[in-house]
């Protein structure tokens, strides 16, 4: 496990927060836009999300060949986010665990700091910085023909996001449940109560979720039958886990 570089968003922590639940951005902002991810990044991926024991989770399941993957992010409020790799060998059948955790810890309301680590595996190269297009250290010109998160979540003006004049989408379903949770938290604590998702026990364990699994599974005669099929796999993996979370760790460890 290695430690990240901190460094600093001149915006709100919640719209840093949100990105992970946010799938969709990946084929269009990191995939269609640049080379810095898998080109399976560029497949359309079907998308689902679950509170879990910890959080949330967010389910993104696409079609590889004969494969189905499923890639599951997690969101571990309140401030905490859990992502798998890209995607090494997604056209194998495997488990991969988690490889990032960050934590986005707010300044104040404009400025956030953003750290955590990440997990390598035998002779993996340990990362020398930020990745790719998570600061404004490239050229302002080449950062508006290839953005990346920094660029997304620090355009708005002032770094503040205004809720009321966002016309959400159904590919939004995971910012509007992660918000929920949040605003679900800051009301037990007004009203002296524990937020949903603490565990205070010492020694206790916090369950996480996030991996990414690959099951040969072969494809459905009709788009509309895939369709149905990938979202009923990537919502059988899920639920899998979250109820056996110990067969997930028998499983990657």
């Amino acid at each position: 496990m290695v430690p990240l570089i901190q460094h600093f968003y001149p915006c709100n922590w919640l719209q840093i927060q949100e990105n992970v639940m946010d799938p969709a951005h990946l084929e269009f902002l990191h995939a269609i836009t640049g080379s810095h991810f898998p080109d399976e990044m560029r497949m359309h991926s079907v998308l689902d999300w679950l509170e879990s024991p910890s959080g949330m989770i967010c389910i993104a399941t696409r079609r590889v060949d004969e494969n189905i993957w499923v890639r599951i992010n997690e969101y571990i409020p309140p401030n905490t986010r859990q992502f798998p790799s890209g995607g090494p060998s997604v056209r194998q059948a495997h488990v991969y665990r988690a490889r990032h955790t960050h934590f986005t810890v707010p300044v104040d309301d404009h400025n956030t700091m953003f750290m955590g680590f990440v997990r390598l595996g035998e002779g993996q190269e340990e990362p020398r910085g930020p990745g790719f297009g998570q600061t404004a250290d490239r050229p302002y010109e080449e950062r508006q023909r290839v953005p990346g998160d920094y660029d997304a979540q620090t355009s708005i003006h002032g770094g503040f996001s205004r809720h009321g004049l966002e016309h959400l989408a159904t590919t939004d379903g995971g910012v509007i449940m992660l918000r929920n949770i949040v605003r679900r938290g800051i009301r037990a604590v007004q009203n002296g109560q524990d937020p949903a998702h603490v565990l205070w026990e010492a020694g206790q364990v916090v369950p996480t979720y996030s991996n990414h699994t690959v099951k040969p599974l072969p494809k459905a005669p009709t788009p509309e039958a895939e369709e149905q099929l990938l979202r009923a796999t990537g919502r059988q993996v899920a639920e899998g886990y979250l109820k056996d979370h110990a067969s997930l760790v028998e499983h990657i460890s």
